[in-house]
């Protein structure tokens, strides 16, 4: 074991400064755009049905250092269908923290943990049920990578559970993921 500690501490050691030199370029706001694809889960035992998989949204946050940020987004999670002649919508805002990882010299990788407050919509209330607003825990993962100064790239997965309204005053939750690809610029 300890003959393998001397290399990766050289390594380490090796790679110290051209990390320095990436992650000073990285501090600053920023904001983004993004088109994607999402897909629902069940509703307790009932499968749903994506009927709109397009999603778009838009996100600004505050890179502190190479490592970690914080962002915002809002975005719609898709449309499905519950059940015949009754359709769902979702949108979504959140707030994550976002620890980085510089991997060469233009590109991260990044996982995303925080907060999303959801908002369902039901087109009818026909089954005695209704939209929910709900608030849960989210968390994602994804790269970038700088284009240019300023400008980056992004493919990320996001997972966000949404509720909708029985009429007995339960809810009932499901999950949605979305796959995204996005454009960010720093100011």
């Amino acid at each position: 074991m300890k003959p393998i500690l001397a290399p990766m501490l050289l390594c380490a050691i090796m790679v110290t400064p051209v990390l320095a030199d990436v992650l000073a370029d990285d501090k600053g706001a920023y904001a983004g755009v993004t088109l994607g694809h999402a897909s629902t889960g069940s509703i307790g035992a009932k499968a749903l049905t994506n009927s709109s998989n397009n999603i778009y949204g838009f996100w600004g946050g505050y890179q502190f250092n190479g490592n970690f940020a914080v962002e915002a987004t809002q975005s719609n999670v898709g449309k499905f269908v519950y059940f015949p002649n009754v359709s769902a919508k979702s949108e979504v805002l959140s707030l994550t923290a976002m620890g980085m990882l510089p991997v060469f010299r233009n590109n991260a990788i990044y996982a995303k943990l925080g907060l999303a407050a959801t908002k369902s919509e039901l087109s009818s209330n026909a089954l005695s049920a209704t939209g929910a607003n709900r608030i849960a825990l989210t968390y994602g993962a994804g790269a970038q990578y700088r284009i240019m100064p300023g400008i980056a790239a992004r493919v990320e997965w996001d997972r966000y559970t949404s509720a909708i309204n029985n009429s007995d005053g339960s809810h009932q939750d499901y999950v949605s993921s979305i796959w995204t690809l996005g454009a960010t610029i720093k100011f």
